[in-house]
């Protein structure tokens, strides 16, 4: 599959994935060094227009003008698009001040910006801060479906925060055209193996970063179509509250297209067994649980029972879960939040994100 160019800059990308957390910086190691500040700039504000464009949360740390968030979070903002950025700092004066200044430089109908505090630094010692913004770095991790590096130098928490991100198999998207950690990050990955049919190419290009909500579907659906179950399945077990019955129905409807059995657990109750036992049953003969995350799903117990089991069985290399995110609410199961979640906002991206994932696309 490759990564399909926008047919217009201005048209609204359908993304899978709900938060991007950017990182990155200068490295000196480009070939014109005077031109690399300004062109870390300019494609860090083209970053931010593209995932405003796409209503994807803006994950970033620093509010220092000296930074790629900071860039970043200007091209959010002047793509008048609404959205939220979420700043993820340590707890000190001066960085709420840059906060409050910045706050009042983005200011745009819509737009919302979320401060994320945590420990600040004991003192003024050089150390002493690096630990405070690592810290905050490591929790933006944490709720990020996305990574996109840009730069970076080998030397700061960049790079070992795409070794954690790695470690929990987070998508990454590193761009390699600054060198630096994202470079490095781009070179240790077996993209044919892992993306097969991915031309990461596109990740040395500086043109690239205009694709990044493309590139970050293909690398959050290659995740999810990896291992268990990696044949296309037969049979499909749907899990959705019955608030969502709209969007199961589109996702039963494409899934009944291509010839694949569908099993609902209310139609699977039989009056000699058990609820309970009837559920267990319809999962356990599923190739796939497609589970409907929602602020519905959340509240209902029954839903609740059908992802643990779906969950277990997925450990024991039984069963595959697909997980998608209605309304980007967050998931609440720890189990679930391992898990990799596919944003699908309306019955049109259920049928073409099925197409994807059964590798028709």
């Amino acid at each position: 599959m490759q990564v399909a160019p926008s047919s217009e800059s201005d048209v609204p990308l359908d993304s899978r994935v709900k938060s991007v957390f950017v990182i990155g910086g200068h490295t000196g190691e480009t070939a014109d060094a005077d031109a690399e500040l300004p062109r870390l700039h300019k494609v860090s504000l083209t970053l931010g227009h593209v995932l405003a464009k796409a209503g994807v949360q803006l994950l970033i740390c620093s509010p220092f003008p000296d930074s790629v968030d900071y860039y970043a979070a200007m091209g959010y903002a002047d793509a008048k698009c609404g959205g939220v950025i979420q700043f993820h700092s340590p707890t000190h004066s001066t960085v709420e001040e840059k906060r409050c200044l910045l706050r009042k430089t983005l200011g745009r109908p819509g737009l919302v910006i979320q401060d994320w505090n945590y420990p600040g630094p004991e003192g003024n010692e050089e150390d002493v801060w690096f630990q405070s913004w690592f810290l905050a770095q490591i929790q933006a991790l944490e709720k990020a479906d996305v990574v996109v590096a840009l730069g970076g130098k080998v030397s700061q928490t960049a790079s070992t925060l795409l070794h954690l991100a790695e470690a929990k198999g987070l998508p990454i998207i590193p761009f390699a055209f600054l060198g630096g950690v994202a470079q490095r990050s781009y070179e240790r990955r077996d993209w044919s193996r892992l993306n097969p049919g991915f031309d990461s190419s596109i990740l040395c290009d500086i043109d690239g970063v205009e694709h990044t909500i493309e590139i970050a579907n293909r690398l959050m659906l290659d995740r999810m179509q990896s291992s268990p179950c990696p044949e296309r399945p037969k049979v499909v077990f749907v899990s959705f509250a019955h608030q969502d019955s709209a969007m199961a129905n589109a996702l039963r409807a494409a899934l009944l297209k291509e010839g694949i059995e569908v099993l609902v657990g209310d139609e699977e109750i039989r009056p000699d067994q058990m609820i309970t036992a009837t559920i267990e049953q319809a999962v356990l003969r599923s190739d796939v649980c497609a589970i409907l995350w929602s602020r519905q799903y959340a509240q209902s117990p029954w839903c609740y029972d059908e992802m643990s089991l779906a969950i277990n069985q997925q450990e024991y290399g039984k069963i595959k879960v697909w997980l998608f995110n209605l309304d980007d609410s967050p998931i609440v199961p720890a189990q679930a939040r391992k898990l990799p979640a596919i944003s699908v906002r309306s019955g049109h991206a259920m049928h073409h994100c099925v197409g994807e994932l059964l590798g028709k696309s």
